[in-house]
């Protein structure tokens, strides 16, 4: 079988462009990070204690709302709460919230592991986002688990 020179020569740039195109792709666009993933990231990243790492993760307007020094101190909450519980987490909850602005925000929420094995968790780890599309966390915090109703 006898391929002509115009054939080759389609062959070889399809082949070509082809490899190019995905060499491009795969070095030049980073793996966009989910929300879960970012409430993940940012979380261990305070109960490591780590809040130079995780302030800059917080929402411009947050960061305005609350300086280092104060972003420490809230994170410290977390933190201790992870020297006694253990630092890892599992994902508990999401959903929607209206905040105060009467909008819905995107909230996770996550539980010590060591929680898993209870009813019900003792504190969860809460972060919010401003919509379903931001890349910065909006507010966290501490909420005391739902219990049981006694009757």
């Amino acid at each position: 079988m006898r391929y002509s020179t115009q054939q080759l020569c389609a062959a070889f740039f399809t082949c070509f462009f082809v490899a190019c195109g995905s060499l491009l792709l795969a070095a030049n666009l980073p793996a966009k990070i989910s929300q879960v993933q970012l409430t993940r990231k940012f979380l261990l990243t305070v109960l490591h204690g780590e809040y130079r790492s995780a302030y800059p993760l917080l929402t411009s307007e947050t960061q305005q709302q609350l300086t280092a020094a104060q972003f420490r101190a809230a994170g410290r909450q977390l933190y201790e709460q992870g020297k006694r519980f253990g630092p890892r987490i599992t994902l508990y909850k999401l959903g929607f919230r209206f905040g105060d602005d009467q909008k819905a925000h995107p909230f996770y929420q996550f539980h010590f592991a060591s929680d898993t094995l209870r009813l019900r968790p003792q504190v969860l780890l809460d972060v919010s986002f401003r919509d379903s599309a931001a890349t910065q966390v909006l507010t966290f915090g501490l909420v005391p688990a739902p219990q049981k109703k006694a009757r």
